[in-house]
């Protein structure tokens, strides 16, 4: 193994451990928290489901730490927590991985009943779950609703008026930009961050230095950030039990109901090109680390 602990040295103050043959100077929990980080992100990052949209562009335009603690809403450690915490971050993590009970979804894990992947309300792309909040006209909504959250959160936190020139700003970044293409095909390797992946719940590094210019002030840039981006996936949320709802009216006018639901769905064919790439994304994961 390249990673050793030798136990004997555990209590005693001066000691080193190497990684690689490298000294480490930090202490041995601190590494082994480290380590476990990095496998755990690489673990995600190499998930077939992910590695199909998450390119590195993407990777590199998103601010993963604030991302974080929107999705988590409040700290694990904390004594209490709430039944709407915890929907709410349920929500977030099975939006983020592609877990939402979509028509994609339903159709691959019961073929027999939902026999197709593609949208019951437009009937033109699959849905998805960044779909649901592409469907027809929603975008237009939904990115004037994100402005406006934002220009709520501005005056609030600051006590000024938010100025139009941002919210132009805003409107017109490439985070806010809807990218048909990616509904289409999987995500290409010149492709950058954008709308499709906002709905996802993730955050935007270019956001910062947008509002910053307006503020000034790190702390409340990132305060207005946080706040825009909590209310922001209660409006997701909020866009999705809408959809459940319909369909649902859907289901019944197709006869579908809970007994056809709840019976056991088919194994799904094995797609040989994805297990020949996760066998791929599995070697690449333990190069990473071992680099």
């Amino acid at each position: 193994s390249i990673f050793s602990i030798n136990s004997k040295y555990l209590r005693e103050q001066q000691f080193r451990h190497k990684w690689n043959d490298n000294n480490i100077d930090v202490s041995v929990k601190e590494l082994v928290k480290t380590k476990g980080e990095i496998e755990s992100t690489i673990s995600w990052f190499t998930q077939h489901r992910i590695y199909k949209w998450l390119n590195k562009n993407i990777r590199k335009e998103t601010n993963w730490k604030w991302s974080q603690e929107v999705w988590q809403n409040s700290k694990i450690t904390d004594n209490k927590t709430s039944t709407r915490d915890n929907s709410l971050r349920s929500f977030s993590i099975k939006l983020l991985n592609e877990e939402l009970p979509t028509m994609k979804v339903l159709h691959t894990r019961k073929p027999e009943i939902y026999k197709d992947k593609k949208c019951p309300f437009c009937n033109i792309y699959d849905e998805t779950n960044t779909h649901v909040f592409m469907c027809k006209d929603t975008p237009n909504t939904l990115k004037n609703t994100f402005c406006y959250i934002l220009k709520k959160v501005f005056t609030q936190e600051t006590g000024k008026k938010t100025d139009p020139n941002m919210l132009k700003k805003i409107y017109n970044s490439h985070f806010l930009q809807v990218d048909i293409g990616r509904q289409i095909r999987d995500t290409l390797p010149v492709d950058r961050f954008a709308y499709n992946d906002l709905v996802k719940g993730l955050i935007p590094r270019s956001i910062y230095n947008i509002v910053k210019n307006y503020i000034n002030q790190a702390a409340i840039t990132k305060t207005v950030i946080l706040k825009t981006f909590y209310k922001w996936k209660e409006i997701l949320r909020s866009t999705w039990i809408m959809r459940c709802k319909e369909f649902l009216k859907w289901e019944i006018s197709n006869e579908i109901n809970e007994i056809k639901k709840k019976s056991k769905g088919k194994r799904p064919f094995d797609d040989f090109e994805y297990l020949e790439l996760k066998k791929q994304l599995v070697q690449w994961g333990k190069k990473i680390s071992i680099e």
